[in-house]
């Protein structure tokens, strides 16, 4: 359930395990180019996108049971909700709870719930109006860019994860603009270093609260430098992340999370805490 290389990505993991799989993806999207590709079974189309037509294509879908799998960050929200409708005996997805999904979603209430769990994060300011622009300490921070709530919505509209602003008047002007658009925006402290000062913790939460597994990864290289995407990664022991990884799960603890995670988190330099960026509910690539 999803679109583009996180799909792919996906699908090939499924395949190297051994496990057939179908996608719901749009139509001419990279994933149907595959060789493992097989559409969404059924007479009902389903472009993988979540809703209504979601629902009226499992209801048609011409299998007994199946794992739904989501590549985005709505779809995985919208998930939470399925164990408990008519379709959730047939349809199986292993998910948190809606509170969870949104909290770890919404960066402004992740951002809150950090702070007060004193667990390591930039330094993070929500605007809801100008006002909000005046009480940020720009004078003591280092470089800083605009990032969106709704991170999805954001980069589907923008095209881009963040914006970069020199100065409050920059803010300002930037944070109009993207309100004007509907964008609910908060400002961050970059966390300064290269590309490899991040590192990923990934594993799955069980509904017992056992971790089935953890696996240390650090960045090399992303794209674009700045707000992009991991380009090339490699393992590295637990042990390094040893804070990181305790910080974690004392999170997903509290929150009683379900599910498989990505938490990216990026060592300062300026006194080697690695701070935690965000945490992916979904499947990711």
């Amino acid at each position: 359930m999803g679109r583009g290389p996180t799909a792919l990505g996906i699908l090939r993991s499924l395949q190297l395990a051994g496990i057939p799989a179908y996608v719901a993806c749009p139509p001419g999207d990279i994933v149907t180019h595959s060789r493992w590709y097989r559409p969404a079974p059924g007479n009902v189309p389903w472009d993988g996108q979540p809703g209504e037509q979601a629902l009226a294509a499992l209801r048609a879908m011409p299998l007994d049971r199946a794992v739904i799998i989501p590549g985005a960050d709505d779809a995985a929200l919208w998930l939470a909700d399925l164990p408990s409708s008519d379709l959730g005996h047939r349809f199986l997805a292993s998910t948190s709870s809606r509170d969870a999904q949104e909290l770890l979603q919404d960066k402004a209430v992740f951002a809150g719930y950090l702070a007060a769990a004193h667990i390591p994060h930039p330094r993070t300011y929500r605007i809801a109006c100008r006002e909000d622009i005046d009480a940020i300490p720009f004078a003591s921070m280092d470089r800083v860019f605009v990032k969106p709530v709704n991170s999805q919505r954001f980069s589907d509209v923008t095209g881009v994860k963040g914006l970069w602003v020199d100065r409050p008047e920059a803010l300002r002007e930037t944070w109009a603009r993207l309100h004007a658009q509907g964008f609910s925006v908060m400002a961050q402290e970059y966390v300064p270093g290269p590309a490899s000062e991040h590192f990923f913790v990934d594993g799955f939460r069980d509904r017992n609260g056992a971790y089935a597994g953890l696996f240390a990864r650090r960045r090399l290289r992303m794209s674009p430098p700045d707000f992009g995407n991991s380009s090339c990664c490699h393992s590295v022991p637990l042990a390094i992340l040893s804070e990181a990884v305790r910080h974690l799960r004392r999170l997903l603890d509290g929150l009683d999370y379900r599910g498989i995670f990505s938490a990216e988190f990026k060592r300062d330099p300026r006194d080697g805490v690695y701070r935690i960026i965000e945490v992916n509910t979904r499947a990711w690539t």
